[in-house]
């Protein structure tokens, strides 16, 4: 063997470091993912609760008449 070639013992721990990595790796990946899952959850209950703002503000709008086109009411008394 020459000097440069690497040995059985190098070759073992360059590959254990490797697996480390890759564990890391995946770890991580899982993390992530469970944040962005929970991410998720947390959107769809806010869009949901949006929705329900959305058409509380609506029907408060049509009662009051203020959601009514422009134009539509009759002009103000002038003066």
């Amino acid at each position: 063997m020459s000097p440069s070639s690497p040995t059985i013992d190098d070759l073992q721990d360059r590959i254990a470091d490797i697996e480390q990595k890759l564990m890391f790796q995946e770890e991580t990946i899982e993390s992530l993912s469970d944040v962005v899952t929970k991410q998720w959850a947390a959107i769809d209950k806010l869009q949901a609760k949006l929705k329900i703002m959305d058409d509380q503000l609506y029907e408060m709008e049509v009662q009051s008449g203020a959601g009514a086109k422009p134009g539509s009411e009759p002009p103000p008394p002038h003066y």
